[in-house]
């Protein structure tokens, strides 16, 4: 609808009469209003659901792999929209983490700065999938799979860096983040599953090469 001093030019009265008569319109359902957008016709549509993702049931190998795809690049947006707020719920986490004395406690407070994480972005999406991650990985076959010692020096080296994850969002070092969440995730992956390495997109210069090796073969084959 046009802004309450047009609908007083239209109509040639004072902006608190129309003050009222939308009040009275919103009362009985035929108009609604947002602070801040305007005023709409019809009821106020319902708060919008919750994006949510179907939880699965997915091997450790496949959670993996798709925190692999998907959270290092979260991380590097958390880089660019976090708060102060977020750092520091994201740096309480990461105490919690660093005192657990048992895998229970550390899933508890890992699983919660994962999502303090995507919560950072902004981005619903990215919040959902994350939701769907922590809730694959209260579940079997997650839970019994066999891991170290919660202090053993591969975990220790795990625990620490989730805090470099943590320092280069809250510096702004969208590929710090993106760098150490993919080294994070790395090593969980070596912790729960013995998996082959995701290779890295090639270089501009592996391109070139590969590009100049496959021209070689053709001309050969024509030749």
């Amino acid at each position: 609808m046009p802004a309450e001093r047009d609908l007083a030019n239209s109509f040639g009265v004072s902006r608190t009469t129309v003050r009222a008569a939308l009040r009275k319109l919103e009362g009985e359902g035929l108009i609604w209003r947002h602070v801040g957008q305007g005023t709409f016709v019809g009821r106020r549509p319902q708060a919008s659901a919750p994006v949510t993702l179907p939880a699965v049931l997915a091997s450790p190998r496949e959670i993996i792999e798709a925190r692999l795809a998907f959270e290092p690049i979260i991380a590097g947006y958390a880089a660019h929209s976090a708060s102060r707020e977020d750092i520091a719920l994201m740096l309480k986490c990461v105490d919690r983490i660093e005192r657990a004395n048992d895998w229970p406690t550390f899933e508890l407070w890992d699983r919660a700065v994962h999502r303090a994480i995507a919560s950072a972005t902004q981005n619903r999406v990215f919040i959902a999938f994350l939701d769907t991650i922590n809730t694959l990985r209260t579940g079997e076959p997650w839970m019994s799979t066999q891991l170290p010692k919660i202090k053993s020096e591969r975990q220790q080296v795990n625990t620490a860096l989730h805090r470099k994850i943590v320092e280069a969002i809250r510096d702004h070092d969208m590929h710090g983040a993106i760098r150490e969440m993919r080294r994070h995730l790395e090593l969980v992956r070596e912790l729960y599953i013995d998996l082959p390495e995701v290779p890295l997109a090639p270089s501009e210069s592996e391109r070139r090469v590969g590009l100049t090796e496959a021209l070689r073969s053709r001309n050969d084959r024509l030749a």
